[in-house]
């Protein structure tokens, strides 16, 4: 049997995520929408983030947006899964600014979502030791 693409990205760091994303047609089975909600520090200057996906073990890669911009945090993107899957999702997030330096990153995991409908994921960015870098005064 043939791999089917599981999940593809659908709507890039915007407001109005909620309406789009619920927007379905109603032919045949919807699938499923992850809305992931990426919070933080409000003073982290994001351009992009890089997020890694999986789910039921199959691991995707996504830029989020494709190219750096401005983003303001709490930000959101949504996320279309085919609708045999079920969970678990575990979504890591890195946060980068426009010069590629990495801000602040997150992990989470929810064991099952609403299969054909919206399950709303948050993620929230910190900022650990391995992050401050050597100059930080942490131990070398």
């Amino acid at each position: 049997m043939p791999a089917r693409s599981f999940f593809r990205l659908s709507i890039v760091v915007t407001a109005a995520v909620v309406a789009v994303a619920l927007a379905a047609p109603a032919c045949h089975r919807a699938d499923s929408i992850l809305l992931v909600e990426v919070a933080g520090d409000e003073t982290l200057m994001v351009a992009q983030f890089q997020v890694t996906l999986t789910v039921e073990g199959n691991t995707r890669m996504l830029t989020v947006p494709p190219s750096p911009t401005t983003i303001t945090l709490p930000a959101s993107f949504s996320v279309d899964l085919d609708d045999s899957l079920n969970g678990p999702v575990m979504i890591h997030v890195d946060a980068f600014d426009g010069g590629g330096t990495l801000l602040g990153s997150g992990d989470t995991t929810q064991d099952h979502i609403n299969v054909g409908a919206q399950t709303i994921i948050t993620v929230t960015l910190g900022m650990g030791a391995a992050l401050a870098g050597p100059d930080a005064g942490g131990a070398p």
